[in-house]
């Protein structure tokens, strides 16, 4: 059982990673229709030439919402968005995906390469993803459900 003193701090991470995302306000996931190799340099100048245009793409991304969080087994703390869904309704224009970002509207906050191209390319065709990020600063990671 975790003493008083080692719980304080682990609740003071989920708390303060929640502030964090609280207080970011503008942020957006969007989504590459062409591969972009990113990395700790990678700009909004990088990716937005090559940002999804498939039908039912909200230009510009979609606003996340970050949960509460939680402490993992290692005493950092996690929070991750709530399922964010892409989904195809008409197919005149289709994409093939390749990349996920965050960005503030100035800068990439947070950008992954898919393991796996998603083909956005028919109708009821769909990307569902949850963002994972953690405090102290590690590195964030992505989910991808079929």
């Amino acid at each position: 059982m975790q003493s008083l003193a080692e719980v304080v701090p682990l609740v003071t991470r989920v708390n303060r990673l929640a502030a964090i995302h609280a207080a970011e306000t503008g942020l957006k996931i969007r989504l590459t229709k062409a591969p972009v190799s990113v990395n700790l340099s990678t700009v909004l100048a990088d990716l937005t030439p090559v940002e999804a245009d498939f039908d039912d793409y909200t230009p510009g991304g979609i606003a996340p919402t970050w949960t509460t969080g939680e402490v993992d087994v290692n005493g950092n703390a996690i929070n991750e968005t709530q399922m964010v869904t892409f989904v195809v309704a008409t197919d005149l224009v289709t994409n093939t995906i390749y990349n996920v970002w965050v960005d503030d509207g100035t800068d990439v906050l947070m950008a992954f390469e898919l393991p796996n191209p998603v083909a956005l390319n028919r109708v009821g065709a769909s990307l569902k993803i949850v963002i994972q990020d953690s405090y102290p600063p590690g590195v964030p990671s992505i989910v991808v459900y079929p």
